[in-house]
């Protein structure tokens, strides 16, 4: 509580600012949820799988779901300032307390823009790295209906990159458009993995909307390697990063009561590279589809979703970290070459929206584990796990 009561006494000084320098404008977003596992699976070793929403949150105990009530994991709190300086200057700043880190403040938007045209809008700093439609918004549970997006899309452990970006918008007949393009660096620590780092991480975003209709497309490159003491694996390093690609296209139909959406993600990676006697992530396809139908101030949705990771391997032992789930896979000696680790998701829930600023929601996913028996024999349905959760999410 303390560290969420640092950020508003932060948002709150900056209205020292002399209103004559800068036009100052300040908003908040939070979700306080409670959530815990129904169906948890037994895994080989005593241990049960459990549920990790957030894939970029750090790898500890409050950030997973168990056979526990818990409010850590979805739970979090924003503040977000943006000053409109003269000369088209603006500078924009987003904190962010989340329980799934134990409620620490980070600074998720740290950046400057300059109007370069009315229609061109260059930004420099630390920015969210536009993999997905609700990539900007993410954080923002307020702006989608669900809890959390399917985690199984949603669920690389990438949320930033500190960089330049240049946004161009513009309009023909009834359509409006904007082109993104973006190129940095990012590091993201404690993941299971260690430190994720990216290299000249170079993307593009292409989006068209209007009244009911909005179609988004990306593509996304960087060198990628690994570091820090795991206990895992021998992965790539700095001196040796792998090339990885990822890409991704939605289409979204809003008719303000129909509501119906589909994403697909496509990773090739090699980005997770054992040595010589362990195994290679080869690429990753994920894809989701939504539906739902607002009457009066209700919004029941149902959403299915699949995430399906290929392995290769060379030599005889490996070890393989689910992206979903705690448990570590330990594989031995049987063949990797061509393996998959399959979860497929059920989302049923319905959102409330009981004040203009504030909704409730209740969720309950169904997680199978579709895995090929080569995983599944040895480190049992890792991915297998039914999940309730309520909350509550606002702005202002």
């Amino acid at each position: 509580m303390k560290k969420i009561v640092t950020v508003l006494l932060f948002a709150s000084g900056l209205f020292t600012l002399p209103l004559q320098a800068a036009d100052l404008r300040w908003s908040g977003f939070g979700s306080i949820v409670l959530g815990k596992t129904i169906d948890d699976e037994p895994l080989p070793g005593g241990t049960n799988s459990t549920y990790k929403p957030d894939a970029a949150a750090p790898n500890v105990d409050g950030a997973y779901y168990d056979n526990n009530w818990s409010m850590k994991p979805d739970t979090l709190f924003g503040i977000q300032v943006d000053i409109d300086l003269n000369d088209k200057l603006s500078l924009t700043s987003q904190l962010v307390s989340k329980g799934a880190n134990d409620y620490d403040t980070e600074i998720e938007w740290l950046y400057a823009g300059y109007e370069l045209s009315p229609k061109l809008v260059i930004n420099f700093g630390k920015q969210r790295l536009p993999l997905y439609n609700y990539s900007d918004f993410q954080d923002v549970g307020f702006a989608y209906h669900w809890t959390r997006p399917p985690l199984e899309v949603y669920g690389e452990e990438l949320s930033s990159y500190e960089g330049i970006s240049t946004l161009y918008v513009d309009s023909f007949g009834d359509w409006d458009y904007d082109a993104q393009v973006y190129w940095g660096n990012s590091t993201t620590d404690g993941t299971p993995l260690g430190d994720v780092n990216l290299k000249d991480l170079f993307g593009a975003v292409l989006t068209f909307t209007n009244e009911e209709l909005k179609y988004r497309v990306s593509a996304h490159r960087a060198e990628v390697w690994t570091d820090g003491d795991t206990g895992l694996a021998t992965l790539v390093d700095e001196d040796s990063p792998s090339k990885a690609a990822f890409y991704s296209g939605g289409v979204f139909y809003d008719t303000g009561e129909w509501l119906v959406g589909s994403e697909v993600t496509y990773m090739d990676a090699g980005l997770i590279q054992a040595d010589t006697d362990g195994g290679t992530f080869v690429s990753r396809k994920t894809w989701m589809v939504t539906a739902a139908y607002r009457f009066n101030d209700f919004l029941p949705h149902i959403t299915f979703s699949e995430r399906e990771i290929e392995l290769a391997k060379d030599g005889t032992e490996a070890v393989l970290t689910p992206t979903l789930g705690a448990a570590l896979a330990a594989i031995a000696s049987e063949p990797l070459d061509g393996a998959k680790q399959i979860s497929q998701t059920i989302n049923l829930g319905v959102r409330w929206d009981f004040h203009p600023q504030a909704a409730i929601k209740l969720d309950y996913i169904r997680r199978a584990d579709k895995s090929d028996d080569v995983i599944v024999d040895s480190a049992g349905k890792t991915l297998k796990i039914d999940v309730l959760s309520i909350g509550m999410d606002f702005i202002f």
